[in-house]
C-alpha cells in the first residue's frame, strides 16, 4: 500500500475485508484476517518499533511517556535540565508490540525511570517486567481524573524521587 499523501486515494474504514479486498461480515473471513494481522505484528516487532528519544545521550533519569503525555514530558525534560538534572525522554510511538529491545537498551544505561500515565500504571508494569535484575528504580506518576499531566507535575515527581546520579568519568556513567 502506498503511503498516505503521495497522490493515491484511499478509503479507510474500520471494516474488515475478504481475501479479495472487499468488505465482509463473514465471521470466518474476519477471524482469518485478524489472525493474519496479529501474526504480522508478532513476527515483525523490529519493523513496528518506533521510539523517539530526546536528550537521552547523557541522561541519569528517563521519563518514559506514551501518547499525549509525551508533550508534557518533553517540556519537563527541558525544565529539569535547567535545574541541572540530566533527564531524558523516551516515547514509543506505538505500544504493541511493546518496544522491548529499546527499553532493555535504555535500562542498561539508566537506573532511574519515571513513567507518567493517565491511568493506573499499565505501561510502568511493562517497563518493570523488563528490568531483569531489579536494580532499577522505576516509579510512576498516575493521574486518573481526565486532566492532562503537566510538565510541572512531572518535574515535581522527579524532584520528589531524590535520586542520586551515578558518578561520571570521561563522559561515561559508572555505577
Amino acid at each position: 500500500m502506498a503511503s498516505f499523501g503521495t497522490g493515491y486515494r484511499f478509503h479507510v474504514t474500520g471494516l474488515t475485508h475478504d481475501p479479495s479486498g472487499f468488505p465482509t461480515e463473514r465471521p470466518d473471513e474476519i477471524q482469518a484476517l485478524l489472525e493474519k494481522l496479529k501474526n504480522k505484528v508478532i513476527h515483525n516487532p523490529k519493523d513496528l518499533t518506533m521510539v523517539d528519544e530526546f536528550m537521552m545521550e547523557d541522561a541519569d533519569i528517563c521519563i518514559f511517556a506514551v501518547g499525549s503525555v509525551g508533550r508534557s514530558a518533553r517540556q519537563a525534560v527541558k525544565m529539569l535540565r535547567r535545574h541541572n538534572i540530566r533527564a531524558g525522554l523516551m516515547r514509543p510511538q506505538i505500544v504493541w508490540p511493546f518496544p522491548k529491545l529499546a527499553v532493555e537498551e535504555m535500562l542498561e544505561r539508566i537506573q532511574y525511570v519515571l513513567v507518567p500515565e493517565m491511568n493506573v500504571g499499565q505501561v510502568r508494569k511493562e517497563v518493570e517486567r523488563l528490568s531483569k535484575d531489579r536494580r532499577h528504580s522505576i516509579k510512576g506518576l498516575n493521574v486518573m481524573n481526565s486532566c492532562m499531566i503537566t510538565a510541572e507535575q512531572i518535574v515535581e515527581r522527579v524532584v520528589s524521587l531524590e535520586f542520586r546520579p551515578r558518578a561520571r568519568k570521561g563522559g561515561r556513567v559508572h555505577a
